[in-house]
């Protein structure tokens, strides 16, 4: 069995079920590019520091994983950091290849493999 052609089988299958569901896509917007989707993962950040006295340096950011509705996968968020002389803030569009969603442990894919075939129930 190809396991990629698998995941992507998945992807599409699950699509249908999103949209037989009625379950709404996303509509993200970062450094002037659409990106439309579900989303399928997630994650933020924040930390300080001191970089010297009395200066102080902030970093912090957000990006979500998504599937858009032709089976592609993209991250999309920003990152920031502010500091004395103002925030200097990043957005990112990026399209994620398949090979992304191997993983470490277990068969390949099936970590993300399951991430999918859930959405359809949240």
């Amino acid at each position: 069995m190809d396991l990629e052609a698998d995941f992507v089988t998945t992807a599409r299958e699950v699509i249908s079920q999103l949209r037989g569901r009625g379950k709404p896509t996303r509509v993200h917007n970062y450094d002037g590019r659409t990106v439309e989707g579900w989303t399928i993962g997630q994650n933020s950040y924040s930390t300080d520091r001191r970089v010297g006295t009395p200066d102080w340096e902030e970093n912090w950011g957000q990006g979500f994983t998504v599937m858009t509705p032709d089976a592609s996968f993209f991250e999309v968020g920003f990152y920031a950091t502010e500091s004395r002389a103002g925030v200097d803030r990043t957005e990112y569009v990026r399209p994620i290849p398949i090979s992304n969603f191997v993983g470490t442990s277990g068969k390949p894919f099936s970590k993300w493999k399951s991430e999918l075939e859930r959405l359809p129930y949240k």
